[in-house]
């Protein structure tokens, strides 16, 4: 089943909450004349979301120093020859290229920073796809509360990075230098 509303005159924050408090699996597109964004529910929790103007979440690890860029475009190599497709995060995890500890956090900060863009947008079509096959996921497969997303999108950035259980801004992170594989292993803090 699908829906479909256009954001003018429709809250976007009151079509998020619905989803989330119906416990709803599924993909809800964003589509304006300029950019469109994809925030993926399982049992009404964010687990996924992309937006035109927002790093993807390989990007942000690459950008971030987890991830070098070799090592990126081999995953996303394999990750394009999987059926069903594999989420990123999984196989970054399973091929052993960055912590689960870093993977939750910067996933949970990427769908955070999604969601706050699409919040700012003035208009769009809003299309939910009830059901839609959302990719399986080993890293925050709880996924991000709705409530949490917008508490988020309201906050600053220093009170957002409490919220979302990150303890300090990336300047105060100090890695490991790279390993073999091209990654960053374990982050100390100064």
């Amino acid at each position: 089943m699908s829906y479909t509303a256009h954001l003018i005159g429709v809250q976007l924050p009151e079509v998020l909450r619905a989803i989330g408090t119906s416990s709803k699996t599924g993909d809800l597109l964003v589509l304006s004349s300029q950019r469109s964004a994809r925030v993926s529910f399982v049992c009404g929790c964010v687990v996924h979301a992309s937006a035109d103007n927002v790093d993807r979440l390989g990007l942000r690890l690459v950008n971030s120093g987890y991830l070098s860029s070799a090592a990126l475009h081999d995953v996303l190599t394999e990750q394009s020859r999987t059926t069903p497709v594999v989420a990123l995060s999984t196989l970054l995890h399973q091929q052993g290229l960055v912590d689960v500890d870093v993977l939750e956090r910067e996933t949970r900060a990427h769908i955070s920073d999604v969601v706050r863009e699409v919040l700012l947008w003035e208009e769009g079509t809003l299309l939910f796809e009830e059901g839609a096959n959302v990719a399986p996921m080993t890293i925050l497969n709880d996924g991000v509360s709705v409530e949490t997303l917008l508490l988020f999108a309201s906050t600053s950035t220093d009170e957002a990075s409490q919220v979302l259980g990150v303890d300090e801004l990336r300047a105060d992170v100090v890695a490991e230098p790279d390993d073999e594989k091209g990654s960053r292993r374990s982050p100390h803090r100064r």
